[in-house]
Parts: C-alpha cells; sequence; structure tokens
C-alpha cells in the first residue's frame, strides 16, 4: 500500500468515527413551537419512544409524558417561555408508543427566531438505568454496596462536614489510595490542591443548592481527566465519576482530524520533492480549473505558475528543499491562463522515519479580499473623521490622513510618541482607564477627550473603538467635536445667565432694599460669569463723581466709601456715554483709558461695564472685571446689561414710590395745618363762647341745652385732634415708635381726663417693622383706645409694646364692663381692627367677659414686612370664555384687584398690551393661535414690572419648564379652585415665589438639556440618507426586514447595514426606538 492510500484510508476511517459518534449520539433532539407542538425530531429520538420522526411531527408533546408529570412539564414549559434565553431542566416519565416507560432529563431554551417566533429546544438524554438504579439504591444498603462496587464507575460518598463515608474500589484505584487511608478524612485535607477548582466550586455548589451537578475536569495531580456526576442529600454528596482521559485523547485527535477536513475547502496539492502532483483536491480542482487526472503527475509550476513569477516560485522550491516553510501572497495562474491573487502555505511532508518525503501547499483565493482591502484603504484615506489603529501598547500603529490635518503633527510624529502625550493632562487619566477597558475586550460607544494641536490648541474628540484583544490591536475613529462643544457651553452658560436674570428680577420683586438688591447683583454676576471682581458705582449728584456702592473683591473698606472720576478719558465716563456695554480685553495694553489706580491695584487685566439707565438718567455702573485675559462674548455683555437693566427697574422704582410717599406726606401736612389753624380753632373758640354763655346765663332749661352743645363740641374737638394726629403720622418720619405712643397715649389723656391712660414699653425696646407698618400698628392701637373710651366705661386703660421671642407684640387692656365676644355687635370696631392686622400680616386677639374688662393683643413676626398692592390691574388670557368670566367674577368681588383686560388668544391679547397698565397677567398655555408663553416678553416690554402667572390643563414638565424659562413667575393647575388663583396672585405680588429656588434651576436646566436634546436630534436627522429615509418610512408601515429589501429592491443584508447605520446616526438600539424617534419628529408618517 501506498503512502497516499495509507493516508486516504486514515482520513476515511476518522470520518468514519466522526460520523459514528454523531449518530450513535444517546441524545434526543426536539424542537418545539410556543403550544408545545412538535416541530422537529433527531432519528434517535423518535427510535426511543418507538415513533417514527414523520409520526412525531405535529404532535403535542405533553401527550409522550406520563400522566403524573404532565402538570410539572406544562408548569417549567411555560416558565421557560416566559424568559427566553434562559436555560431551563427537569426530569420526567416518558411513555412510549408501546405503553413502556423511559425516564428522561430534558435541558431546555426558548429562543427567538429571525422572523420573531418563539421556539423551544430540547436536548433530552435517557436516564431511565440511573432512576432504577437509584430505586434499587433505595430498597436497602447492603444491595447499595453490592451494586457501588459492581458498577464500572468510580464512587465515594462525603458527609456534610466533607469526610469520606464510602470509597468504591474503582475510587480508590482512579485516586490511587485506599479506602483505609481515605474513610473518615477530609477530602479537602486529603486532596488540597483541588482547592479553590471546578471540583471544589461544583461540590459546594452541588450541597448548598441541593442540585446534581455534572462536569469534566483535569486533576493535575493524578494527570487525568475524570468525568463528575455528583448527587446532594441533606447528609452529604454521592460523587460518580470515571477516568474520561482515554475518550479525551481520542476526542481531541477526533478534533483535529476535523479540523483538517475543514482545510480541504483550501486549495490542497500535494507533489515529491522534485514537484510533481500526487495529490489535487476537490477543491484545488474548483481554484485552478485542472481536473484531478489532468493534474497528477505533472509538474506543479506548469499548472499555476504564470511566466513573470517562474523565478519566484524556483526560490520557493529551494527554500522548502532546505527544510524551511514558506508562507505569503502569490499571484498564480488557472488553466484559461488568468491570474488571481491567493495565499500560500507551503511545508515538507514526512515519513514516520521523519525523512522528507513531499510537499503540501494550502492556497486560498484572496482576490476579493484584497480588493476589500483595497476598498477599505480608499475609505481610510478619504474619511474626514480620524480612524486609526491603536496597539495595547499605548502607540498608534496606523492613521489616516484625518489626523495630520485635525492635530498639524505629521504622521511620523503621531506614531513616534505614546498617543497619550498628545491628550490634555486633565484627561489622561480617563483615556488610560477607557484603554484598559477595551483590553479586557470591552467596546467603546462614545468617549471624549482633548487632544493637542501642534500649535498648542485642544481640539475635543469623540471616539468609538472595537478592540481585538488577541492581535493586541484596537481599531478607533473619532469626530472632532469642538465646534459641538463650545455650542453646548454657550447653551449652558446663556441658560445659567437666564436663570440668573430670571432669580434676579424675582429678587427685585421682593426685595425692598436697594442696597441688598445691589450687593446680591454684584454677587450674582462675580459668581454667574465666574470673575474675581465686580462692582455697582452709583453716580453722586455732582455729575462728575461715581461711589462704590456695592462690589465683590475688592480691598476691605473699599466698598461704600471708593470714589472715581466720570472723566470722558476713563472707563467709567466713557461707560456712561455709552449706549451699550463697553468690553476691554486687555486693560493694560490696549485701552484708550487712563489708568484706575483701583483696578491697577487688584490686578485687573480685562473686564466690561455698562450703564444703569434709569427713567431720568443714567444711576451709575455695572462694571465686571478678572485678573486673566479674557475675551468676554456678547452673551456675557447681554447678561450684564440685563443686570443693569434689572437694577434701573429697582431704582426706578424706589424713587416712584418715594416720590410718591413725599406727596401723600405733603397732602397730609397741608389738610392736618388747615384742620389745626381753622377748623379746631374755630370749634374751640365756639366751645369756649358756649360756656361763658352758659356761666352768664341763670337759666337753668337753657343751660342745660347749653351743656349739651358744649359737649357736643368737645367730642368734635377729640376728634378733630385725633384726626389731626392720624394725619400727622407719616409726616412725623424723625419719630420712633415709642415716641408716637407717646403722643398717642398723651392723646387719648386729653380727651378722656377722668380715665387713667398707661403707656407701659419693654426695657430696650427697639421696633423692627419698616415705618409704614408701625403707622399702621399705632392706628390699630389707636382703634383699639378709642373702643376702651366709647365703650368699655373703664376708669384704666392700659398700653403696651415689646418683644416677645421672634414676634412683636402691641396690647390695650381695661377694666372695663367687658363684653360677650360671641354677642358682640359690628359696631365695636373689631373688624378694622382684624383688617389692619391681615394687612400686618399678623394676628389680633380680642379676650373678655362681661363685668371683668377686655385685652386686645396683636403679634407680628418680624421677617413678614411684605406690603401686598393696594390695587393690582389683572389681564386675563384664555379662550373658554365661561372659565375667563368665572376667574374675574372672583377678582372683582376681591379688594385690591381691577379686571382692566380679558382676551380669548395670543392676537387679541398683544393688541390689548398697551392699552391698560398691567400688573398681572393670568394666560392660559394653549391658545387658539399659539404658544401662551410667548405673550411673556411681550407683556414684559409694555409693563416692566408685570408677572406674568401661567394656567395649564396639563402640568407636563417640559411646558412647565419652558413657561418659568420664558419668565412665568409660576404655573398651576386649571383644575385648582378658584381661590387659589387669587391667593397665588396675592403672593407673587407680595414678593413670594410659587416655586422654590431647586425647582426653578431644575426646570431652567431641564429646558436647558430639551434645547441641547434638539440640537443633537436635528444633527443627527441631518445625517440620514435618502434612502434610510425610506427605510424609516418602511417600518412606519409595518414593514419587515425582507419585506423591505423587496420593496427598496436591495439585499437583506443591505437592509440590515441601513438600519445598522440609522440605529448608530440617531443613538437608539432598536428599531422599534428608531421608529418613535422618528414619530417624534415628524420623519415618517403612519398610513
Amino acid at each position: 500500500m501506498s503512502e497516499r492510500e495509507r493516508i486516504e484510508e486514515a482520513l476515511r476511517n476518522s470520518q468514519e468515527l466522526y460520523r459514528s459518534l454523531y449518530e450513535d449520539n444517546p441524545f434526543m433532539y426536539f424542537t418545539l413551537d410556543a403550544q408545545g407542538t412538535v416541530l422537529s425530531v433527531n432519528r434517535y429520538g423518535a427510535e426511543q419512544l418507538g415513533f417514527s420522526v414523520e409520526e412525531l411531527l405535529g404532535y403535542p408533546i405533553l401527550d409522550v409524558f406520563h400522566e403524573g408529570d404532565k402538570e410539572n412539564v406544562s408548569r417549567s414549559l411555560d416558565e421557560c417561555l416566559r424568559e427566553p434565553g434562559q436555560t431551563c431542566g427537569w426530569e420526567a416519565c416518558k411513555v412510549r408508543k408501546d405503553g413502556s416507560t423511559l425516564w428522561v432529563r430534558e435541558t431546555v431554551r426558548a429562543v427567538r427566531s429571525p422572523v420573531g417566533d418563539t421556539v423551544v429546544l430540547v436536548v433530552c438524554e435517557d436516564i431511565t438505568e440511573r432512576k432504577l438504579a437509584e430505586e434499587a439504591l433505595q430498597e436497602s444498603n447492603s444491595r447499595i454496596r453490592s451494586i457501588l462496587e459492581s458498577i464500572t464507575d468510580a464512587f465515594f460518598a462525603l458527609d456534610s462536614e466533607w469526610r469520606f463515608t464510602y470509597v468504591n474500589s474503582e475510587a480508590e484505584r482512579v485516586l490511587q489510595r485506599t479506602r483505609e487511608e481515605l474513610l473518615g478524612k477530609n477530602v479537602w485535607e486529603e486532596f488540597p490542591e483541588a482547592v479553590g477548582s471546578a471540583f471544589y466550586r461544583e461540590y459546594h455548589r452541588a450541597f448548598h443548592e441541593q442540585t446534581r451537578v455534572e462536569f469534566e475536569e483535569y486533576y493535575p495531580p493524578l494527570k487525568i481527566w475524570v468525568d463528575v456526576c455528583a448527587y446532594p442529600s441533606e447528609d452529604g454528596l454521592s460523587v460518580y465519576f470515571r477516568d474520561a482521559t482515554e475518550r479525551r485523547q481520542a476526542e481531541e485527535r477526533l478534533l483535529f482530524q476535523a479540523q483538517l477536513l475543514e482545510q480541504v475547502k483550501a486549495g490542497v496539492i500535494a507533489t515529491d520533492l522534485e514537484g510533481k502532483v500526487i495529490h489535487w483536491n476537490d477543491y484545488a480542482e474548483k481554484l485552478y480549473g485542472w481536473s484531478r487526472e489532468e493534474a497528477l503527475g505533472r509538474n506543479v509550476a506548469e499548472l499555476v505558475v504564470g511566466p513573470a513569477e517562474a523565478g519566484d516560485a524556483d526560490e520557493i522550491m529551494e527554500q522548502l528543499r532546505a527544510g524551511e516553510m514558506w508562507e505569503g501572497e502569490f499571484f498564480v495562474r488557472r488553466k484559461d491562463g488568468s491570474t488571481f491573487p491567493a495565499h500560500v502555505t507551503n511545508s515538507l511532508i514526512y515519513d514516520s522515519q521523519g525523512r522528507a518525503v513531499g510537499i503540501v501547499g494550502v492556497s486560498m483565493d484572496i482576490a476579493k479580499r484584497k480588493k476589500a482591502e483595497e476598498e477599505r484603504d480608499r475609505l481610510f484615506t478619504l474619511s474626514l473623521d480620524l480612524l486609526c489603529i491603536a496597539g495595547l501598547d499605548g502607540y498608534f500603529k496606523r492613521i489616516n490622513p484625518a489626523f495630520e490635518e485635525t492635530l498639524g503633527y505629521t504622521g511620523q510624529e503621531l506614531l513616534a510618541k505614546p498617543f497619550v502625550e498628545f491628550v490634555h493632562p486633565e484627561d489622561r487619566a480617563a483615556t488610560l482607564s477607557e484603554v484598559e477597558k477595551l483590553s479586557a475586550g470591552a467596546t467603546t460607544a462614545l468617549f471624549e477627550n482633548r487632544y493637542r494641536c501642534k500649535d498648542g490648541a485642544y481640539v475635543w474628540l469623540a471616539w468609538k473603538a472595537v478592540p481585538v484583544p488577541e492581535e493586541g490591536l484596537i481599531y478607533a475613529a473619532a469626530r472632532n467635536v469642538t465646534a459641538q462643544k463650545r455650542a453646548e457651553q454657550d447653551i449652558r452658560a446663556r441658560a445659567r445667565q437666564q436663570e440668573a436674570v430670571a432669580e434676579l428680577g424675582r429678587r427685585a420683586l421682593a426685595e425692598p432694599d436697594l442696597s441688598a438688591l445691589m450687593d446680591e447683583s454684584a454677587e450674582l454676576v462675580a459668581r454667574t460669569l465666574n470673575l474675581e471682581y465686580c462692582e455697582i458705582l452709583e453716580l453722586l449728584p455732582d455729575g462728575e463723581t461715581l461711589l462704590l456702592r456695592s462690589g465683590v473683591g475688592w480691598n476691605e473698606g473699599l466698598v461704600g466709601n471708593a470714589t472715581v472720576g466720570a472723566d470722558l478719558d476713563s472707563l467709567v465716563g466713557y461707560t456712561l456715554l455709552a449706549d451699550e456695554p463697553v468690553i476691554v480685553e486687555n486693560l493694560g495694553l490696549e485701552s484708550p483709558f487712563g489708568d484706575s489706580p483701583r483696578l491697577q491695584e487688584h490686578g485687573v487685566t480685562s473686564g466690561m461695564s455698562t450703564v444703569v439707565r434709569g427713567r431720568e438718567g443714567p444711576f451709575g455702573i455695572v462694571g465686571a472685571y478678572t485678573r486673566d485675559r479674557r475675551t468676554f462674548s456678547r452673551d456675557d455683555a447681554n447678561f450684564l446689561q440685563a443686570v443693569a437693566n434689572v437694577l434701573a427697574t429697582a431704582v426706578d422704582r424706589e424713587n416712584a414710590e418715594e416720590e410718591m410717599r413725599e406727596i401723600r406726606r405733603a397732602e397730609r401736612q397741608r389738610i392736618a395745618r388747615a384742620m389745626h389753624d381753622e377748623a379746631l380753632q374755630d370749634v374751640v373758640y365756639a366751645l369756649q363762647e358756649i360756656r361763658d354763655a352758659e356761666a352768664a346765663s341763670g337759666n337753668g332749661r337753657q343751660n342745660a341745652e347749653l351743656r349739651e352743645v358744649a359737649d357736643a363740641l368737645r367730642r368734635s374737638v377729640e376728634g378733630l385732634r385725633s384726626a389731626i394726629f392720624d394725619l400727622r403720622l407719616d409726616a412725623d418720619r424723625e419719630q420712633t415708635l415709642v415716641e408716637m405712643l407717646e403722643s398717642l397715649v398723651e392723646l387719648n389723656r386729653r380727651s378722656s381726663p377722668e380715665r387713667e391712660v398707661e403707656l407701659s414699653v419693654e426695657e430696650g425696646f427697639r421696633s423692627p417693622l419698616t415705618r409704614t407698618k408701625e403707622v399702621e400698628l399705632l392706628r390699630l392701637v389707636q382703634e383699639a383706645l378709642v373702643n376702651a373710651r366709647r365703650h368699655s366705661g373703664a376708669r384704666r386703660v392700659r398700653v403696651a409694646v415689646g418683644i416677645s421671642g421672634s414676634e412683636l407684640y402691641a396690647e390695650v387692656s381695661d377694666d372695663g364692663r367687658g363684653f360677650d365676644p360671641a354677642q358682640a355687635s359690628a359696631g365695636m370696631g373689631t373688624k378694622g381692627m382684624r383688617e389692619r392686622a391681615r394687612t400686618l400680616g399678623g394676628s389680633l386677639e380680642i379676650r373678655s367677659k362681661p363685668g371683668e374688662g377686655t385685652r386686645v393683643r396683636f403679634e407680628v413676626a418680624f421677617d413678614k414686612d411684605k406690603e401686598e398692592p393696594k390695587e393690582a390691574c389683572i389681564l386675563l388670557v384664555e379662550d373658554h370664555a365661561s372659565f375667563r368670566q368665572a376667574v374675574a367674577s372672583v377678582f372683582e368681588q376681591e379688594p385690591g384687584f381691577t379686571v382692566v383686560a380679558q382676551a380669548g388668544s395670543l392676537t387679541e391679547a398683544r393688541r390689548m398690551l398697551g392699552a391698560e397698565p398691567i400688573d398681572v397677567a393670568i394666560i392660559d398655555l394653549a391658545l387658539p393661535d399659539g404658544y401662551g408663553g410667548e405673550l411673556i416678553k411681550d407683556l414684559r416690554d409694555a409693563n416692566p414690572g408685570a408677572i406674568a402667572l401661567v394656567l395649564s390643563a396639563s402640568l407636563d414638565h417640559a411646558q412647565t419648564a419652558r413657561a418659568v424659562e420664558s419668565g412665568a413667575a409660576g404655573v398651576l393647575h386649571k383644575s385648582v379652585e378658584l381661590d387659589e388663583i387669587v391667593n397665588a396672585v396675592r403672593r407673587v405680588r407680595a414678593g413670594e415665589t410659587l416655586l422654590s429656588p431647586e425647582e426653578v434651576v431644575e426646570l431652567l436646566r431641564y429646558a436647558s438639556s430639551r434645547r441641547e436634546y434638539e440640537y443633537e436630534s436635528r444633527q443627527a436627522i441631518a445625517q440620514l440618507t435618502m434612502r434610510e429615509r425610506e427605510v424609516l418610512q418602511a417600518l412606519a408601515e409595518g414593514l419587515d426586514g425582507p419585506e423591505i429589501a423587496r420593496r427598496l429592491r436591495i439585499s437583506i443584508p443591505t437592509e440590515r447595514n441601513h438600519v445598522a447605520s440609522i440605529l448608530a446616526k440617531l443613538g437608539v438600539h432598536s428599531r422599534l426606538q428608531a421608529l418613535v424617534f422618528a414619530l417624534r419628529h415628524n420623519l415618517v408618517s403612519v398610513r
């Protein structure tokens, strides 16, 4: 027999063995549908049940199970179907066609088919013999020992403490230890090398989970492979195992032979040492066009080597004859004379004595691969993205030209250094961490870092990367996202600035103290723009000097004292004349303005300033400065101007309020003087004349009448004096609350000389109230004193004032007749006092009993000092007339409100804005001609101090965020009670907030993130090709992959490529998510 025949015989034997192992596989295989119907079964499985394959197809699988196991199997099968991809298993009894039974162990997994159906895969093993053995083992211990000793498997038993309790003779042989050496000993102490191995893990799992385990493992100390099956019990573990070394070696040989057979898919040619063909496989016929009969016996060079490659072929043969292997790419020739590139591996064949007897060559057509490589290289070179191959050693291996164009380095410079050296120092740790993840096999979906350009600048790169750990390589693509990053930073900065201005505007409405507002404004500017210094300068009356009124960062003692001249060649002087913010990037070098000693002392380099311009002219300047050189953006300047506008509005409001107070004070003084100088003097003169007439008259009846007139005039005098006192309250601005109380008590003493009126002031008392509230408190005390004088009949009245905890109290008590509060009449004046107490934001308590006097006590907390506006003009914008009229009716019934205009649409509301002054606008978001929030800006332009309150039928988070960002002071649901709307208006008018600062910040951040999301979405949509849009539309119409391919006349792989590209561009992970994205952005229509 020749060598070739022996080789062919060996191959046939291997194939037969391989086929035999497959055909005699003692496992049954089934596939089921979701209803448990048999879809397929292998021949062995059908034979084991006594059926033919055809009989079982379409057969309900539960019908082959024993009646007692059907319910458990059905339940387990349902659980498996509910969790596709999870492996389930059970043991059960089946009934053959002839009525006999067999026990089986089934391993089951439900999977999704390519078309979306659920298919159940079942691997079934006949365990009848083991079941019978287990039943026999339960009959008697003696029989168990007999069986265990008779079985060919090795066996030992362990108790719960891992001690050997039984070892059969086969186990002694395999473990190379006697049972006397092992019984009673701990298995892990006797075999310490097994600790931590699969034996240790699986035995513990079996015992703790009380589940049977099977595994195959190699035990190095004994140099054997063993098949193990361990059965747990509450008392320990029973272990069956067998030496599988020979079988394992046979399987490895069989695997090698199978791999060898797979090689025949390439052209396999064997020659003798002279190059004559002795073997030519089928694939070689297909590859080169020569049949086996034509090729055998001919020189291989004549068949496959062209004239141009003949010299190279001779060198290869010489190299092979020298005992070396040759592998590489080679242009080979077909029978028809055409050539193609092939990957060829040539090596010597040796006989059993180690002598070279021939040459074997394996060749593969790589024409398609070479073409693909050329196309890949072309795309690699032309790509605008930065494409590279990097090594896990930290160096670039290959880069495309986009790297050089983006970073400015040459290719050699980029390849010469570790790539992390080009990364921004702050990003290096994160970059190395990402490389470690790639080294472990993870992919990078998105990673951003900064790379240094040759000119020293940095660019932001967004990376996607896939590792090939076995090759030590990383394939990566990066995109320059610097412009996008800058845009995102600008958006976030604008959002922060808008948020800050909105909050400052709300604070300006709530903060009556202009100095406190200026301090907050300076801190806000410095914090928002991330600057060291901010100043608010007030223009003094001389018009040439500015005072540093508030500021941040300046040396101690400067704020409130430092001044600066407004010369035309100074920065502040120029700013006062400018109509827009003045920006100076370098005050030292390029500034045309004279040096400011204060700015120079603090090392200021860059800055900007803008005028705070009120109605009557400039109030002053807001300036922002930094030590570092900085280029301020137009958005930064707009932000500073917005802060200045808020301050200007606050200054104008304070000036207007002060002017109004002065007008009221002057008018009160005029009236008081007129009443004192004319009316009071006339009444006093008349009273004195009547008294003189009474004294001169001797007529008793006439005297009684005169006394009545005199009493009436005396009461008039008291009333006039009280009115004059009340009118002078606002005029006496220099008096303290205690001094005004003393005047009030003295007035009441004069009015009721028969009554003792006492004033008690707590030691060290100082009023924490505003002047306005002190006046209201005096009026409340005056009403209580009037009630005591008119109704109590008291001989002694006491007025007390002081501080109790965090509250101020004022109390009026008397020893008069008292009254029953439940039966008190409206004429006793309590309603007016309660109204004043409510206006002051405090509480009023009246205690009295008949015969025990009366005590009136008022208390108010220090911080409740916000006054509600006396009259608020309301604009209602709501398209439902009935609801709008209901709201209007409620406001008309409330004091302090006037509904000046009503509108049912945006257009109608805009026409009304200039007609009447508006303090509060209540706006529905969903108007027939647009989004109601758009009206807020127009409202503010027409009425700078106006407040907007928004109503919505659905408090959608996005709508709420958009409304707050537009400037709404609050958002209410339409379902709230109408009184709650009135209360909300009162609160925002009083300077309170309906939303906490945290809620406002969160909503503004959400609005900003929504804008960023919409921007990113538009960018993603712009990347979609027309073909990808057609694929999305087909998805919307319910077509699956094959249907889409047919409609668009493309292949299924091409359709999948389009879908993968769509998912990547839109940043989603499934077809459903892509469809939802497309519907949300109106990319597709559902028909």
